[in-house]
């Protein structure tokens, strides 16, 4: 089954309150750090926004693991750089028409979500991008703007088409976001 959408897709408001409690989590970084901007705490320069149209495509190193940066259709975009199908780096794949392709197994996931076409891969996470005075910046942390839900979705995908994979990454999801078993 293929799918043109994430399952269960999120409003944009419910996008903007997850990127918006991300933002918040960074100034209460700052204020207890008594740093002078947010960006010192939870946000990356990536370069300046013309370096990024011209490349289109930037890599930068995160807390955990690399970032990719994207610029598509006028559009910036960022995202873990690993394919979470099976780690091949997203930034060797092509874009076209807001669509992600990894060349490896030819994965396929929508930039402004992160949501993958494909069953068998899943969700890339995404990251809130800013752009201040002509520089483009972008949160150091990714995630999926729904959540748990995400990995309680996952893993209902993965019991219905038998994808030890899925399963497997869903559990693993599960309890990296403190959802206890049972």
């Amino acid at each position: 089954r293929q799918r043109a959408v994430p399952p269960d897709p999120v409003s944009v408001t419910e996008q903007e309150s997850h990127f918006a409690s991300i933002i918040s989590e960074a100034d209460d970084c700052r204020r207890e750090r008594k740093l002078e901007t947010v960006a010192e705490c939870e946000f990356i320069r990536v370069c300046p926004l013309e370096e990024l149209r011209t490349k289109k495509m930037v890599v930068v190193s995160g807390p955990h693991g690399p970032l990719l940066v994207v610029h598509d259709q006028g559009r910036v975009f960022a995202l873990d750089n690993r394919c979470p199908h099976l780690g091949f780096p997203l930034h060797r794949g092509s874009v076209e028409n807001g669509i992600l392709t990894c060349h490896w197994h030819h994965a396929r996931f929508d930039l402004s979500t992160g949501g993958t076409f494909d069953p068998w891969a899943d969700d890339v996470p995404t990251a809130p991008v800013e752009i201040r005075a002509g520089e483009v910046w972008i949160a150091a942390r990714t995630g999926y703007c729904d959540g748990a839900l995400h990995w309680r979705n996952r893993l209902r995908e993965g019991l219905e088409q038998n994808i030890p994979l899925i399963l497997a990454k869903a559990v693993l999801g599960l309890s990296a976001d403190g959802v206890p078993a049972g």
